[in-house]
């Protein structure tokens, strides 16, 4: 109160607000009503938008008064409203001695946490702005319905209110303590529990009874007016004291070596460099450690890199020469991808490979640790500032690849010079980051160690007393006892091999001996979240368990000190915890709670607590309701949705939730109702996200489910009708081969019916036939456009299966054929039942009939030249021009039949005919697919149907971690790496004399099973 619009009005209060919306809406003679009456029915009387634009345009005039002036002088942790105005935020325009930039929030936003600098004020519009008054969903809270559902959209936002409750101070100010808005506040902080700090509110005219009420429940009721409090606060408080808090080095910093002189980094890089990343330099210093708890499993950042204490991995060198060393005149992005299995190592290599980068080759590096984010313009600024390549190393790409993603779009625009250097784990790169496949340009993977590593890390093991049991053995026996299980992820060696036990027994062990027990549930929760990798704030562990980091520190560090770390966050100065790794979590966590039972007891105490705000807590609830992941943990459907809904409660009608709800219960369900319902989960999600495309696949994939459960022949062809054409939308935009695969399991789960048919007749003949067709249409257009997809060739095999004991079929096609010959369909269909059924011979000569009068037909040509393989295996390499011909036949130039462009590279390759197919893979190393399919080496040249072709030749080449073969056969030259090795442990050397199978990938022809000749 008390701001005016400078025409002597001051703002209206809530009464005076309803009484001119009742005017302007409703007419005379219902100003009596209170304000949500009144704006239920002004709402109901006009409409929503109309109401809001009101409200707007009566508040938006208002300028805040002289004490409002006085709020920006002080340094908040934060602040909310449930108000509408903008006299908070014109306080902050106008203040010239701010000492925070407010940073309003109308309506929950991802990430956006993640855009805040230091000194960045957090501002919740817990109700609405009139800034958004065009804005509905979710828009102001005004109405009864709005007030029942003032969670929706802005569910985040009350969740940081509350955390704020739990481990700051509160001053509510501006309210009458009968406001149904304060008191939907404080009864949910009062339901949170009393283990949070004493909160105040300020209100003129407290009556005793008022003062004792609120007493009992930790509340103090200061009577004064908000103007005479914060008059009281700006003279108690010195004005240098409150820039205390506030001062900012201009000092310069690691990065002035890269910038010219006469240039600065804004505050946003600055900012981005101590929040988000981290440059990597001679100046960067390591936090303490100690041995131990390295070797132990604990990240312990740059002190293990800076200490040495981790050993020497050709991998890192191999990474280091072919991506930081060689990297010529960038003229854009390049993305990298270390992969590992957990518990490999991969984070510690990584840095090593970044503080290697920066302080050995003086590269430009910077760093992206767990607790890190992605900042486009401040990458952006910082390339163009230091003119020279940026090194970016991300320790684990799949929290990031959003970020990522769009990093590369921006860079590829603009030809900025960044090498992006990213780890994920194996399973969890193909769950989240998808949309970064086509984008890799080089792939490593992190394998198991070799004799010499294992060595080497005995070695170091030894140097700094950490051979635990191993101390009492010889030599060659420490070596075998690590060799006998360096078979298994690093971490898992290090600890059987020290601990002489089990690796689940030993963590097992480890919670067993935590006394107090309170210590041990906390310890147990910590790995419930910490398992999906995600750090753990303090706040959210407050809000579990009502206790504050101070509690924690002086009740459980110690107990807990050798299974969890603390640090703290550097964006908002709070304190996370781990647990010493995600895999140890995530063992712990199945071993603690076992039933199915105290599984949801776990989730639904955590769930409700977690704040979608934050990065940390969004990645940790996209995890833990993962539907496929959920449903290998709550078998019981009953168990899970009430999982879900407490989620839709506490965290708002989200699309993702309710997607992630549709598969869980079409995972579980085991009949139409149960699918019933995923639909209806699937539907709502459809409804708020309508253009997402893997709700819209779930949705297809749920017909086809119906399909399969469904006894009736009639309902299941139409469920499989609705599958294909649902799919069949996702076909032209699709980054991956899943609407491929969802319409070939459509077809064959079709042929399979026609196939049980009892009736045969020329009907059910044309059904089987169209069955055929439709299958492997589908599935040769999804293999030429995803060549060597798993999940294709799978059903692929079942096709063949189908038809090797089908005599039906063939009959009918047989009749078919010979009534027309010139028909491509009637062929192909007829060829690939002969062909299942083992008559190849037979197959090769209905595709040759069928060529004559098509000799243009690049599907019959393919095909010819494929069967001709199989039935002659050694044709290829004995005879490559006669394939040739066939192949070059089979694809148009620039369309995208990538398997038959990579057949015909690699027979213009075993013919000899090298600058031909180099031209061909050129193409292909272009193509819009997924990296991993396009190193994948396939197509392998056989002597016969089960013996793959031996060729000799010599190593011409060796770069790092891999090199190029220069065969006796024609002269091919082809890649090899640590994936081509037979029974070698090390990669051979130039002038080495080698045998190799030879396969083909998008990128050429490549070595497998690599032998070095005596």
């Amino acid at each position: 109160m008390g701001a005016s619009d400078g025409k002597g009005h001051t703002i209206p209060g809530t009464e005076a607000l309803g009484k001119a919306i009742a005017e302007s809406f409703l007419g005379p003679g219902v100003t009596d009503l209170d304000f949500v009456q009144i704006c239920d029915y002004a709402a109901t009387a006009k409409s929503g938008r109309e109401l809001q634009r009101f409200i707007h345009d009566t508040l938006t005039p208002f300028q805040p008064a002289r004490f409002h002036r006085k709020i920006p002088t002080f340094h908040w942790a934060g602040m909310a409203t449930t108000n509408f105005d903008l006299v908070v935020e014109r306080a902050y325009e106008q203040e010239p001695d701010r000492l925070q930039r407010l940073r309003p929030l109308v309506r929950d936003t991802p990430d956006f946490i993640d855009t805040m600098e230091k000194g960045d004020l957090l501002y919740l519009k817990l109700h609405g702005c009139v800034t958004a008054f065009e804005q509905l969903n979710p828009g102001m809270v005004y109405s009864t319905e709005r007030i029942l559902r003032h969670k929706e959209g802005r569910a985040a936002q009350f969740s940081q209110l509350l955390e704020w409750a739990k481990v700051k101070t509160l001053i509510f100010a501006g309210y009458s303590l009968r406001d149904y808005n304060l008191r939907l506040l404080l009864d949910e902080i009062i339901k949170d529990g009393d283990a949070r700090p004493r909160h105040y509110i300020v209100k003129k005219g407290v009556l005793d009874v008022e003062r004792q009420y609120w007493q009992e429940r930790r509340f103090t009721l200061i009577d004064s007016t908000f103007e005479a409090f914060i008059d009281e606060l700006d003279a108690s408080i010195p004005g240098a004291l409150r820039k205390l808090a506030v001062a900012k080095s201009e000092e310069p910093t690691s990065l002035t070596t890269y910038i010219a002189s006469h240039r600065r980094e804004s505050s946003l890089l600055r900012n981005y460099l101590e929040t988000g990343a981290e440059h990597v330099s001679a100046e960067t210093v390591s936090p303490d450690g100690t041995p131990q708890r390295f070797f132990n499993g604990f990240d312990l950042g740059w002190y293990p890199i800076e200490k040495e204490l981790d050993f020497a991995r050709p991998l890192t060198q191999a990474i280091l020469q072919e991506q930081v060393v060689v990297t010529g005149q960038l003229t854009g992005p390049r993305l990298v991808v270390l992969k590992a299995h957990a518990g490999a190592g991969k984070s510690v290599m990584l840095r090593r490979l970044a503080w290697d980068a920066s302080r050995r080759l003086n590269k430009l590096v910077v760093f992206v640790p767990s607790t890190g984010y992605i900042n486009i313009e401040a990458l952006q600024e910082l390339v163009t500032l230091a003119q020279e390549p940026l090194f970016l190393v991300i320790d684990d790409i799949t929290q990031v690849s959003e970020g990522v993603a769009g990093l590369l779009s921006a860079a590829k625009q603009d030809k900025l010079p960044i090498v992006i250097i990213g780890g994920a784990r194996f399973n969890e790169w193909n769950i989240r980051s998808q949309n970064l496949d086509s984008s890799v340009t080089a792939e490593y993977e992190l394998r198991y160690m070799s004799h010499k590593e294992t060595e080497d890390l005995l070695v170091q093991l030894e140097l700094n007393d950490c051979l635990g049991e191993l101390k009492h053995l010889p030599h060659d026996q420490q070596l075998k006892q690590l060799e006998e299980v360096y078979g298994r992820q690093l971490l898992v060696a290090l600890h059987e091999a020290t601990r002489n036990g089990h690796f689940r027994d030993v963590i097992f062990d480890e919670y067993s001996k935590i006394v107090p027990r309170e210590a041990q549930v906390l310890y147990a929760d910590i790995c419930a979240l910490h398992r999906f990798g995600s750090p753990v704030r303090a706040g959210l562990i407050s809000r579990v368990h009502g206790i504050s980091f101070e509690q924690f520190h002086e009740r459980f560090f110690r107990p807990l000190e050798q299974v969890v770390s603390l640090e703290v966050d550097s964006r908002n100065g709070d304190w996370i915890y781990r647990s010493r790794h995600p895999y140890i979590a995530e063992i712990l966590y199945g071993q603690v709670f076992k039933t199915e039972d105290e599984r949801l007891d776990n989730l639904a105490k955590l769930i409700g607590r977690l704040n979608p705000t934050y990065s940390y807590d969004r990645r940790i609830i996209g995890d833990l309701l993962r539907g496929s992941r959920l449903a290998e943990l709550l078998t019981e459907s009953h168990r899970g949705v009430a999982l879900y809904d407490l989620a839709l409660s506490a965290l708002g009608e989200e699309h993702y939730i309710l997607h992630q709800k549709g598969i869980y219960l079409m995972r579980v369900a085991s009949d139409i109702e149960g699918l019933a319902l995923a639909e209806d989960a699937l539907l709502e999600a459809a409804e708020l996200a309508p253009t997402d495309r893997t709700i819209r696949h779930s949705i297809a994939e749920l017909a086809l489910t119906r399909a399969r459960i469904s006894t009736d022949p009639i309902e299941r062809a139409a469920w499989r009708n609705e599958a294909v054409t649902k799919a069949q939308t996702l076909l032209a935009a699709s980054n991956g081969s899943y609407a491929y695969h969802t319409i070939a399991k459509a077809h064959i789960q079709a042929l399979s019916d026609a196939m049980d048919s009892e009736v045969e007749d020329q009907l059910s003949a044309d059904a089987v036939s169209d069955a055929i067709k439709s299958a492997e249409e589908t599935i040769r257009n999804g293999l030429k456009r995803f060549p060597g997809d798993s999940h294709l060739l799978t059903e692929e095999a079942t096709l063949a299966r189908l038809l090797e004991n089908d005599e039906r079929a063939e009959r009918a096609l047989h009749r078919a054929f010979e009534g027309n010959k010139r028909s491509q369909l009637i062929a192909r269909r007829y060829a690939i039942v002969l062909r299942a059924r083992g008559k190849l011979e037979e197959a090769r000569e209905v595709l040759r009939q069928a060529l004559e009068y098509n000799p243009g037909s690049q599907d019959l040509n393919f095909d010819f030249a494929q069967i001709s393989r199989l039935i002659e295996p050694s044709i290829d390499a004995e005879r490559p021009d006669f394939l040739l011909s066939y192949y070059q036949r089979s694809f148009a130039k620039g369309d995208k039949n990538y398997r038959a462009q990579l057949l015909c590279a690699r027979q213009l390759s075993l013919a000899g005919r090298i600058s031909e197919a180099k031209v061909l893979y050129d193409g292909l190393k272009a193509a819009p697919v997924p990296f991993a399919a396009k190193s994948a080496v396939k197509e392998e040249v056989l002597r016969d149907r089960t013996t793959p072709r031996i060729f000799n030749g010599t190593v011409v080449k060796r770069f790092g971690s891999y090199g190029f073969i220069e065969l006796d056969h024609n002269h091919i030259h082809c890649y090899f790496d640590n994936r081509s090795l037979g029974d070698e442990e090390e990669l051979p050397s130039i002038g080495d004399r080698v045998s190799v199978t030879l396969g083909f990938s998008f990128f050429g022809p490549a070595a497998r099973n690599l032998t070095v000749l005596s």
